[in-house]
């Protein structure tokens, strides 16, 4: 089993200070995930100071198409391939690629669409794609997004998104694999403490829901996690 360190400081200050917080990264880590949340900042600064200070781990980026959105799909496309060209001179091989919180037109499987469609096609890059397998609501709609962004060969990971019920957990990962056995599949997971909870609460994550219960009892969020 690998382990990833999702980073949610963006610029290269906030990387090293966050760097220096934790000081050696434990082996165990060998992938860091970089976050794309403001559209005001883009990622790249603290991709490629990663990318030069740990050659040792792999760098995967978020890009969230929210903050690089366009009306039409082809200024979509334009953009992502702007940013991939900026990985060129990286190790930085792989991507996680999202629509973002906000629902609009222009979605990940709209752009994986288009590109496929296109004369210029992904090259030298693995796309990874989110999955919620924890959805109350159009969880038949999320499997069917699944299926078709699955059908293109350039996507070759699958997250599934953080949750606190195993069943439906084991659930999203055989229905994955019925339809690919050969995408790896990732999961994340939260490590909970009070501070945490605490803002949770006051700022939920869209699409993350977790209980009441979990949010209000630290022992019994260290328990759920655990199961998971």
């Amino acid at each position: 089993m690998k382990l990833e360190l999702e980073i949610n400081e963006e610029n290269r200050e906030e990387v090293e200070d966050f760097i220096k917080k934790i000081n050696d990264v434990p082996k165990e880590f060998s992938r860091f995930t970089i976050v794309d949340k403001n559209k005001d900042i883009c990622n790249l600064p603290a991709v490629k100071f990663l990318d030069k200070e740990f050659p040792d781990k792999e760098i995967m980026p978020h890009y969230s198409i929210q903050n690089h959105y366009s009306r039409k799909i082809s200024q979509v496309a334009d953009k992502f391939h702007h940013y991939l060209d900026k990985l060129k001179n990286t190790e930085v091989k792989n991507l996680l690629l999202i629509s973002g919180p906000k629902e609009r037109s222009n979605t990940s499987l709209d752009l994986l669409n288009f590109i496929s469609k296109s004369n210029k096609q992904i090259r030298n890059f693995d796309i990874a794609v989110a999955f919620n397998p924890y959805k109350r609501k159009n969880l038949k709609e999320e499997k069917l997004r699944l299926k078709s962004k699955l059908k293109h060969d350039f996507v070759t990971e699958v997250y599934l998104q953080i949750g606190i019920e195993p069943d439906k957990f084991k659930q999203g990962v055989e229905f994955l694999r019925n339809i690919r056995n050969d995408v790896q599949i990732k999961s994340c997971l939260v490590v909970p403490n009070q501070t945490f909870l605490s803002k949770f609460k006051s700022r939920p994550w869209k699409g993350v829901n977790l209980s009441k219960e979990y949010l209000n009892d630290l022992g019994f969020a260290k328990k759920k996690t655990k199961e998971m």
